[in-house]
């Protein structure tokens, strides 16, 4: 499952992959959020699944919120 940071962009939370850089070997914060949304500042730690679950609908955006549920039921390879 992948890990998520998050961001507030205009009243509502956000969701965006860091990236691996094998140079530092370490993760990079990502750029855009899922809902391709252009971000600079992010979370210094990964959103918790159970924790954002509980975050109000009208807080969270919700392309972010759709794109992550999709990855992780993709990740989970069924088929």
């Amino acid at each position: 499952m992948r890990n998520y940071l998050h961001t507030m962009i205009e009243d509502r939370m956000h969701l965006g992959s860091p990236t691996y850089d094998s140079d530092d070997g370490d993760y990079d914060p990502p750029v855009v959020a899922l809902c391709g949304v252009s971000a600079s500042e992010w979370s210094s730690t990964l959103v918790e699944p159970a924790t954002w679950a509980q975050k109000a609908p009208s807080t969270v955006c919700p392309s972010c919120d759709r794109t992550a549920l999709w990855q992780a039921i993709i990740s989970l390879d069924i088929k």
